[in-house]
């Protein structure tokens, strides 16, 4: 049997064929896709692979803690498909994420309004360990700009005083 990793150098470095059947397989995998999620991440925008991989982004939960650094740096990609998995993902992580809460930070900057508000939702996860975030949260949360203030006060309640 084909194991996630094997799929995801597949994803990164196959044909396009390829990178779709990859994708379709990582996605009916479900949980044990996870191994894959920096990859599925990268691919997100990428045409017919990139629907999959957002369909196997959906199922697998909580990625690896080893790929939080990954994770990270793709936050700041331009791709908004790309840097809204990344603040999903580790949204998912939780406090385990406690060393990435700066570039989750930055992330609530970011162009795209639904990346912007997954960075938000992820510093809630992340908890206390995320009260460098506090002011830029605070500002949020005054702007009265719908959703995004709303879980900008849910975040702030999540981080604590």
């Amino acid at each position: 049997m084909v194991t996630a990793e094997q799929l995801a150098q597949t994803l990164l470095q196959g044909d396009p064929e390829g990178r779709t059947a990859a994708a379709q397989t990582l996605a009916a995998m479900g949980e044990a896709a996870a191994p894959a999620a920096v990859a599925l991440v990268k691919m997100s925008s990428a045409g017919a692979a990139g629907e999959w991989c957002v369909g196997a982004l959906e199922a697998i939960g909580p990625p690896a803690l080893h790929d939080a650094q990954a994770l990270a740096v793709l936050l700041a990609s331009p791709a908004a498909p790309a840097a809204y998995w990344a603040a999903t993902l580790l949204g998912r992580l939780g406090p385990a994420a406690a060393a990435h809460a700066g570039a989750v930070e930055k992330a609530t900057h970011h162009a795209d309004h639904a990346t912007a508000e997954r960075a938000v939702l992820a510093l809630g996860k992340i908890g206390p360990a995320a009260a460098q975030a506090r002011p830029r949260l605070e500002s949020l949360a005054a702007s009265g700009k719908g959703r995004i203030a709303r879980l900008a006060r849910q975040a702030l309640a999540a981080i604590g005083e």
